[in-house]
């Protein structure tokens, strides 16, 4: 995917995420959109570093406006992509769940290291207050993931489900 495409998927991602779904979680837990679609884009197209490299952009841009401490989260969306794009060749990316395991592991790595470097950095929230929320922020993020997945797929696979041109 070109760097062009991936800013307007992450820029809309990053509007949808700070209008819509601030205001309509799922009790406290929204689904963190730049991150699954940093994972769906790294896990989906190959050698291609745009999802990760944008998707890092969009998440800085996102602790500067509305986080508690600017960086950890582009750090943590980073390590994460980055964990994605290492291990995504073990994976068959046409395979439906793959990416729900793939983005369910993304978000389990990601909220752990956003605690841990939070909490580095003094914050006062426990680790059995960040497990609280993983059920609903697992649920929502596989929902925007299968989402994303079934609208991008179509993109990043020519023939998908015909093995005459794997």
């Amino acid at each position: 995917m070109r760097y062009k495409h991936a800013a307007i998927l992450f820029a809309a991602a990053f509007l949808l995420q700070a209008t819509v779904f601030s205001a309509a979680g799922l009790k406290g837990a929204a689904p963190d959109l730049i991150l699954i679609l940093t994972v769906i884009i790294t896990f989906l197209y190959d050698n291609r570093l745009s999802g990760l490299v944008t998707g890092t952009v969009f998440a800085l841009l996102a602790d500067i406006c509305f986080g508690q401490y600017a960086g950890i989260g582009a750090l943590c969306c980073f390590v994460t992509g980055l964990l994605v794009w290492i291990f995504k060749d073990f994976f068959d990316k046409e395979n439906f769940a793959n990416a729900l395991m793939i983005s369910a592991a993304a978000t389990i790595v990601n909220n752990v290291l956003f605690w841990a470097i939070s909490s580095m950095a003094g914050s006062v929230y426990k680790f059995g207050y960040m497990l609280s929320f993983q059920p609903r922020a697992l649920l929502v993020n596989l929902i925007a993931a299968a989402i994303l997945y079934f609208i991008l797929i179509r993109f990043a696979v020519k023939y998908r489900g015909d093995r005459q041109f794997a």
